[in-house]
C-alpha cells in the first residue's frame, strides 16, 4: 500500500507540474507527459482524498511551487529524451563493451544475453527520462513479438528492483554503477543535441 501511495505521490506531481509549465488543463498535462487520463484520474482522486484526510493538500502544493522554481532554473527538456528513446534499447556494441566487460561476468558470472541487455535498457531508460520503468517504450526488438513482448516486462521489472536494492545483491551492484554511469553519459549527449540544435554522435545510436 505505500509503494502504490509513493507512486500516486509521484505520478500526480509529475502531471500537476506538467500543467504548470505548459499551462492548460490537467488533462492536457497527462496527455503531454504520455499518462493515461483515466488512470490520472483514479489516482489523483485518491491521493486528494489522503492529503485532505491528513490536512497536507495545502503542503503539497506549497512544495510542488517550490519544485516548479527550483526546475524553472535549470530547464531539462525531458519530452525531448523520450521522443528520442522511443523504441530505443542499448546497442548491442555499447552493451558487449561498455556494460558487459570482462570483470562484471568474472565477478558475478552475470549472464550477459540479449534478454538482460533489453531489460536494463528499461532503468536506463528511466534514469534518462526521469520516468518509472514502466512506462519505459518498449523496444523494436519485441515490439511485434506479443511473448517477447510479455517476457521483457517481467525481465524489466525484475532486473530494476535488483538493482534498486543492489547494495543487497553484490553481483548486481557493479552493473548498477556501469549502468548509472553510461545513463548519465547518454543523458548529457541527447542535453547537447537539443541544446546546439546540430548533429553529433549520440550513445543513444
Amino acid at each position: 500500500m505505500a509503494s502504490r501511495s509513493a507512486s500516486h505521490l509521484r505520478r500526480s506531481a509529475a502531471v500537476r507540474l506538467a500543467r504548470r509549465a505548459r499551462g492548460g488543463s490537467i488533462i492536457d498535462a497527462a496527455q503531454f507527459l504520455g499518462v493515461s487520463t483515466g488512470a490520472h484520474a483514479r489516482f489523483d482522486n485518491v491521493l486528494k482524498h489522503r492529503l485532505k484526510d491528513k490536512g497536507l493538500a495545502l503542503t503539497f502544493e506549497a512544495a510542488l511551487d517550490n519544485l516548479a522554481t527550483e526546475l524553472s532554473r535549470h530547464p531539462i527538456d525531458y519530452a525531448h529524451r523520450r521522443r528520442t528513446l522511443d523504441e530505443w534499447a542499448i546497442p548491442p556494441q555499447i552493451w558487449e563493451t561498455e556494460i558487459v566487460h570482462p570483470g562484471l561476468t568474472r565477478s558475478c558470472k552475470f549472464a550477459a544475453d540479449d534478454r538482460k541487455r533489453l531489460a536494463c535498457s528499461a532503468y536506463v531508460w528511466a534514469r534518462v527520462a526521469h520516468g518509472e520503468h514502466l512506462f519505459a517504450p518498449t523496444p523494436a526488438e519485441v515490439r511485434n513479438d506479443a511473448d517477447r513482448k510479455t517476457i521483457w516486462r517481467r525481465d524489466a521489472t525484475t532486473v530494476f528492483n535488483l538493482l534498486k536494492r543492489a547494495q543487497r545483491y553484490p553481483r548486481y551492484l557493479m552493473l548498477k554503477e556501469l549502468l548509472d554511469a553510461y545513463a548519465d553519459r547518454l543523458a548529457d549527449s541527447l542535453g547537447c543535441q537539443r541544446s546546439t540544435g546540430q548533429e553529433q554522435r549520440s550513445l543513444a545510436n
